[in-house]
């Protein structure tokens, strides 16, 4: 492993330490506890007057080392408790048309997977 690989992989656990979440992963009926660095794209952003509207979704970043599967996939599901109240996510393309996932970094350090919150139970 040469240097900058070694300090690629300190950042991401340093990413991780400082900003990461617990969150579940679930494929099918395998589930795995991941730690997440939570964030968002904007989709879109309109002005109207005085007033500007911006549109975000949440993303999630995933170290892809500790991955359980080979790539994400559409309709993996996300669990996250955020305030105390458990919320689910699945994951899908943007609605601006974005894929699912990438990787963050031409490093493929990182997984960057967009995801929109489902309804009900």
């Amino acid at each position: 492993m040469n240097l900058f690989a070694k300090a690629r992989d300190w950042l991401t656990a340093q990413l991780e330490e400082a900003a990461g979440e617990p969150i579940t992963y679930t494929r099918g009926n395998q589930t795995f506890a991941l730690t997440a660095v939570v964030g968002q794209t904007l989709v879109s952003e309109s002005e109207e007057g005085p007033a500007r509207v911006a549109v975000s979704e949440r993303d999630y970043l995933i170290a892809a080392a500790g991955f359980p599967f080979a790539t994400p996939a559409i309709g993996d599901v996300i669990g996250q408790t955020v305030g105390g109240v458990p919320l689910v996510f699945s994951i899908q393309s943007t609605d601006s048309g974005d894929p699912a996932w990438r990787y963050s970094d031409q490093t493929r350090a990182m997984w960057l997977i967009h995801v929109k919150r489902k309804k009900g139970p």
